[in-house]
């Protein structure tokens, strides 16, 4: 509701209490409180403290994108992993992983200024970080890179038709359909590298909007509003189907999505899947299922390695995992 100003007129000395008043009053107090009512939908500076955001103010999501393949002796593999948010991303940080590493092997991450897209479907610039392991050895060595990328969030929660979605968990086969890269996100990759506009600029009636100025066809700017549903966030889903430059012989698949729930809830104590995964605790069943997904992307149950027991059973995987996850904190 829009904020409308009271009058001195209205309130002075044996002012009658109207209708009109009432309704202002009504309507100022619910534009207040839906943000409509502060200054064209917009919180100002002076409105803020000096200081007072802090880090707990920011709402932001860590992204995990992680591989770990076996790069030959005396060469440099490459891989490359999209920017979930790519214009609100704060920045990242990455380690080595893999067993007896030397000063004989070498890891990097950087953004990438080249042009990419996924199966040239969608081309742009600077979207993509890219990894980089270096073998001096003169042997074939396991290099890995575990990636976290920090972004301001914006848009969840997601839903393709089959329930909300705690996190998408991609996996990168290869020839083999030997898993070697893993991205995990509470946002898919084509929320916001796409063509749509997904990021919501203001409320209306509780409901979130992006208003954008147009010109019509007699030459006048017009203001258009969109609400942000779940069509609208996942316009882009198969133009973006997935966060990974694929080599030839690749495939994807997104573990069950409906599902990972646990996942996400691992993920938030410091636990890194794609180490479930590359480490053989969490292996991809065999079983095919139906979802909504992305086209050119393969929905999978997952399951613990021992018991076979379904991950997604919260039961189950606090029973399973808690002796490998005892034994890792006593060391």
């Amino acid at each position: 509701m829009a904020y409308s100003a009271i009058a001195n007129s209205e309130i002075d000395t044996d002012s009658p209490i109207t209708t009109g008043l009432m309704t202002k009053i009504r309507d100022n107090n619910v534009s207040m409180k839906d943000g409509t009512g502060i200054d064209n939908n917009a919180i100002l500076e002076r409105h803020i403290a000096s200081g007072a955001i802090h880090q707990s103010q920011l709402d932001t999501a860590i992204d995990n994108a992680d591989i770990s393949n076996s790069v030959p002796s005396s060469t440099t593999a490459s891989d490359n992993f999209l920017l979930t948010e790519p214009d609100y991303t704060i920045g990242f940080t990455f380690s080595g992983s893999g067993s007896s590493l030397t000063s004989d092997h070498f890891i990097s991450v950087e953004y990438s200024g080249t042009k990419y897209g996924n199966d040239s479907d969608f081309g742009t610039k600077n979207r993509y970080i890219e990894t980089k392991r270096s073998n001096l050895t003169g042997s074939s060595k396991t290099i890995g890179i575990d990636t976290d990328i920090r972004y301001i969030n914006a848009s969840p929660p997601y839903d393709l038709g089959d329930g909300q979605i705690p996190l998408f968990s991609f996996l990168r086969l290869d020839s083999d359909s030997k898993v070697i890269a893993v991205h995990n996100s509470v946002n898919p990759p084509w929320a916001h590298n796409g063509p749509t506009k997904t990021k919501h600029n203001a409320i209306r009636e509780g409901k979130k909007v992006y208003i954008e100025k147009c010109l019509n066809d007699d030459g006048e700017i017009e203001l258009i509003e969109t609400e942000i549903t779940q069509a609208v966030k996942n316009a882009d889903m198969d133009t973006i189907p997935h966060p990974f430059l694929l080599k030839p012989g690749d495939s994807v698949v997104l573990l069950d999505p409906v599902e990972t729930l646990y996942l996400e809830e691992l993920r938030q104590t410091g636990e890194r899947i794609s180490r479930l995964i590359f480490d053989d605790y969490l292996r991809l069943d065999g079983e095919e299922i139906t979802r909504n997904c992305p086209t050119g992307v393969m929905p999978r149950k997952f399951k613990w390695k021992n018991t076979r027991a379904r991950a997604g059973e919260r039961k189950s995987d606090k029973r399973l995992g808690r002796g490998r996850f005892a034994r890792r904190n006593r060391n």
